[in-house]
């Protein structure tokens, strides 16, 4: 039996475990504000998590990202069981706050 399979599969589940446990009812505590700093001609990039998520699902890929030089903005789409056109607005408004930045 291979085991790079086995191994990929429990990475993937350990994985899981972290993201559920601990980065997504915890990610307040170390996600922090977004650090909205200017990168140049480069326009910032809104990550937009998938249903039943939070911001913290970026914790990884949004640190990645800014020490490539990217501006990183995040949003929690809330309440968590609403519908997809309540979100539409939330993320609305987060694109509007991020195109009045300086």
């Amino acid at each position: 039996m291979p085991l790079q399979p086995m191994r990929l599969a429990l990475e993937e589940y350990l994985a899981f475990i972290l993201v559920f446990t601990v980065v997504q009812p915890f990610e307040r505590l170390f996600m922090g504000a977004d650090r909205l700093r200017p990168a140049g001609d480069r326009p910032p990039l809104l990550l937009v998590h998938g249903y039943e998520c939070n911001r913290g699902f970026w914790w990884r890929l949004r640190a990645r990202l800014e020490g490539a030089g990217w501006i990183v903005a995040t949003v929690n789409l809330e309440p968590v069981f609403a519908g997809i056109d309540a979100y539409a607005d939330v993320i609305a408004r987060r694109v509007l706050e991020e195109l009045a930045r300086p």
